[in-house]
């Protein structure tokens, strides 16, 4: 007799990727004046890590400083590289002084930054003046 072989057919809507692997993604960075968020998100907009200065234990005015920004950038990039990302789409938003000297020490040959956009809303003369008070 002969056995009967038995093909398994992979319903594709069962299997389920955990590792899935991330070639260029976006990060987002909003800097305020008192914290620094980072955002890593997928090109569709799927969150991967979310980092702020609180989150490393850095407290009142430490959370503004240089330091904490490249700090986090750090973090950041050592889990892009176990992401294996090969690049990345930086948007800003925000005080950028704190960012651009990060992002000039992140440059690594095994991330490619491809361009860096700045939406930091534009200043304008703010509402109207009130009346001066007369007596």
């Amino acid at each position: 007799m002969k056995k009967k072989q038995i093909k398994l057919v992979k319903n594709k809507f069962n299997v389920k990727n955990s590792h899935k692997k991330y070639k260029i993604c976006k990060l987002y960075i909003k800097t305020t004046l008192n914290n620094t968020f980072i955002t890593l998100t997928d090109l569709k907009g799927n969150v991967l890590f979310f980092y702020s200065a609180g989150k490393f234990g850095f407290k009142g005015s430490k959370k503004s400083t240089n330091y904490v920004a490249e700090y986090i950038f750090s973090y950041i990039i050592r889990n892009c590289i176990n992401l294996k990302i090969k690049g990345l789409f930086i948007y800003i938003n925000g005080i950028s002084n704190r960012v651009k000297n990060s992002i000039k020490k992140i440059k690594t040959p095994k991330i490619r930054i491809f361009s860096i956009y700045n939406n930091t809303p534009i200043k304008f003369n703010g509402c109207r003046a009130p009346k001066p008070r007369r007596i």
